[in-house]
């Protein structure tokens, strides 16, 4: 009788264990995603101080064909802000993740199958690889104007 307790118990732990770590690979992904916007963020506040120096160079100068490069640099980056911003609100929440601060789908929320959750942080995980090196190109691109036209 005893032996037979203990097997019943380890075999409900790990059935326990088992779906306990079913958005397991969603989580990983979802992880990935999270490092990449760490290392984007901060980015943006210098996106922000190379749009303001853009524009205060645009006030100080009359020729119209610096002002439409300008124009562009400033409208990619705005573009750039909008699509982290955008990308930052699509973020879904993995149900049971402590860092998210979900233990369960929310009466409103959708639920999502594991696979529909690893497809689902799968995309978001490109688009924000996406935004890294689009971001990353602005603001190269951004400096370069700025730094030829002292």
């Amino acid at each position: 009788m005893g032996k037979s307790l203990i097997i019943v118990l380890l075999v409900t732990a790990l059935i326990s264990c088992k779906q306990a770590d079913k958005f397991g690979e969603a989580r990983k992904i979802y992880e990935e995603s999270m490092e990449i916007h760490d290392l984007v963020m901060p980015k943006m506040g210098e996106l922000m101080s190379l749009r303001q120096e853009l524009k205060t160079k645009k006030d100080s100068i009359n020729d119209q064909e610096m002002k439409m490069q300008i124009d562009s640099l400033v409208l990619s980056l705005d573009l750039q802000h909008k699509n982290m911003m955008d990308w930052m609100k699509s973020i879904q929440p993995i149900p049971g993740d402590e860092h998210t601060g979900m233990d369960q789908p929310s009466s409103g929320s959708p639920s999502f199958s594991p696979g529909e959750m690893e497809k689902i942080q799968s995309e978001s995980l490109e688009k924000i690889k996406n935004l890294e090196m689009d971001l990353n190109e602005g603001l190269k691109k951004a400096r370069e104007f700025l730094d030829s036209h002292h």
